[in-house]
Formats: C-alpha cells, sequence, structure tokens
C-alpha cells in the first residue's frame, strides 16, 4: 500500500486548508479583480486577461507549496511508468462510460442536457478558446488534483480509505457546481453525482498507481475530449 498521508505541520496544513477554500474560491480573485480595476484595466476582467493571470498565479503558487507532493509522484512515476499507463488506460474508458451513462438518466429524468458549468465552459470556449484550454487542460488537471486527490484524499487517507475516497469525491462533485448554489440555481445539484463519480475514478487511479500524474493524465484526457467535442459541434 502506498503512503498517501501528508506529513506536513499543523501550521502548513492550516495555511494549505485556506489556500485551497477561502484563497482559492473569494479572497485570491476579489484582491486582483480589485487591483485591476484600481489601476483603470477594467477591460482585463471582460477579455480573458485576469482569468488568465490568476489560474497561472494559483497554478505556481500551489506547485510550490506542494512541491513535496509533486516530487514524491514523480518518483513514484519514474519508478512503476508502465504501472501507471495500466492504469491510465484501463481507468479512462470506465471513466467516461460512467459519466455517459449518469448525463443519459441525468438528462431522461430531469431534461437537462448539461451542467451549469459544463454550459458556462461552451460559451466561454466559443469567445476565449485561449483561456478555456489553459484552464482546463493545464490548470484544472493540475490544481484541482493536488487539491481534491493529493490533500484531501492523503489527508484522510490515513483514517481511512473508503472514507477518503468517498469524502474527495464529493467535495470534487460539489465543487463543480459551487457557482450554481450561490447563485440559487438548485437543479444543478442533479449533476454532483456526474462529478463525484468521475472524482471516484480520479481518486481509483491515484490509489492504485500511487502517483498523482495518473490522476492529473486522466484529469486531462477527459477535458481535452470535452474540448474536442465542443469544437466538433461548433463546426456544425
Amino acid at each position: 500500500m502506498h503512503d498517501f498521508s501528508l506529513h506536513y505541520s499543523v501550521k502548513k496544513s492550516i495555511f494549505l486548508l485556506f489556500h485551497f477554500t477561502i484563497g482559492y474560491f473569494v479572497l485570491y480573485p476579489f484582491i486582483l479583480v480589485t487591483v485591476v480595476t484600481f489601476l483603470g484595466f477594467e477591460i482585463w476582467l471582460t477579455n480573458g486577461v485576469v482569468d488568465i493571470t490568476y489560474s497561472l498565479l494559483m497554478l505556481v503558487i500551489s506547485i510550490l507549496l506542494t512541491k513535496d507532493l509533486i516530487f514524491r509522484s514523480i518518483n513514484e512515476l519514474s519508478d512503476h511508468p508502465l504501472k501507471t499507463l495500466k492504469v491510465i488506460a484501463t481507468t479512462f474508458p470506465m471513466m467516461l462510460l460512467s459519466s455517459f451513462v449518469l448525463n443519459f438518466l441525468i438528462s431522461n429524468l430531469t431534461g437537462q442536457t448539461e451542467s451549469a458549468n459544463q454550459g458556462y465552459l461552451i460559451e466561454l470556449f466559443k469567445q476565449y478558446p485561449y483561456l478555456i484550454i489553459i484552464q482546463a487542460l493545464v490548470y484544472a488537471p493540475i490544481v484541482e488534483e493536488i487539491m481534491f486527490r493529493g490533500l484531501v484524499f492523503g489527508a484522510l487517507s490515513r483514517k481511512s480509505i473508503p472514507i477518503a475516497m468517498i469524502t474527495s469525491s464529493l467535495l470534487f462533485g460539489i465543487a463543480h457546481v459551487y457557482d450554481s448554489l450561490l447563485t440559487g440555481n438548485f437543479a444543478d445539484l442533479w449533476f454532483i453525482p456526474t462529478y463525484a463519480m468521475l472524482g471516484y475514478f480520479l481518486n481509483r487511479a491515484y490509489l492504485k498507481s500511487g502517483t498523482l500524474v495518473s490522476s492529473m493524465a486522466l484529469h486531462f484526457l477527459n477535458n481535452a475530449l470535452g474540448l474536442f467535442a465542443i469544437s466538433l459541434l461548433g463546426m456544425f
């Protein structure tokens, strides 16, 4: 069994909790928007510059804060490259099938064909494709895997692997309908199982391979396939 637990001090653990919750969702975006507005560059708020800047800053800071976790995953990949590839190759089809089945059921039960998050990404991709490419293919696969697999799963794994799997998966699902909950779009709650199931397979890949590289790669492939589908739909 791999050691997924985190050996951080209480001070660092509290700071990371703050960084990936209040900082991630509230404080950092507020500071960035305030600075941009104060400098008189409001146009950056509507042309994607602020979003790209935030994504890149969050990416760099998150990697620096958890570099030991990243190095541990890289070392595990170096020691067992074929095992990691096998986990990715066997997990990806199951992940896609589960998403297809859940989305099909939700669509038939509710009449909703996509979550608010998916609809937002589609519209944003039409306006600023470069922004979504950075966020979906670089930012999300790295930062979200550090957050939900490396930290949440890692912190809870010492107590119980099943609890770590369930909690990390549910939080991953809730995070993807977070904006809808704030705006009162509670119909989007139907899509929590879809995102949570995706989180489950990403957790499963991390558990079986011992490296975040596997869950990052699967996250990248899932998002890349989604962007490819959006691109195809845009041609017709």
